[in-house]
């Protein structure tokens, strides 16, 4: 790995939709070169993943979290993949607890459909005993 290489990762990390014409004029290299030296890069696995993050504000998303509660027959990993599955639910903590399982569940939502949706899918699981939803507020 060169400098030319380390510029390149600089730039992907502060914007990984850069254009390879972008970074061409960034490194004085053509386009091509630089297509040539992100796949490689890719290759290598020193670039593996790409990640776009947004405002929620900004599409008029509220924050939620919500605590589940089941009756402890479930396989933890197996019912993460569950919760997880839904796009309604952004993040999944395992919580402590003596009796069943416990999750803290947050994530964003569009307007009230959109928080009923939530409920409705985690309640309709088999192994939950209660579902306590909170809107964050801002």
């Amino acid at each position: 790995m060169d400098a030319i290489d380390r510029t390149i990762i600089q730039m992907a990390y502060a914007n990984c939709r850069i254009s390879y014409e972008a970074l061409a004029r960034i490194v004085n290299l053509t386009p091509n070169a630089v297509k040539n030296r992100v796949h490689n890069l890719i290759d290598s696995h020193v670039l593996s993943q790409f990640l776009i993050t947004y405002a929620p504000g900004a599409i008029g998303a509220d924050s939620y979290q919500a605590v589940v509660l089941t009756n402890g027959t479930e396989t933890s990993t197996d019912f993460v993949k569950t919760m997880g599955s839904s796009p309604l639910i952004g993040h999944i903590s395992t919580l402590a607890t003596v009796k069943g399982g416990a999750y803290l569940l947050w994530g964003e939502f569009i307007g009230t459909e959109m928080l009923h949706e939530v409920s409705t899918f985690l309640r309709n699981l088999e192994e939950v005993e209660s579902v306590d939803i909170y809107v964050v507020l801002s």
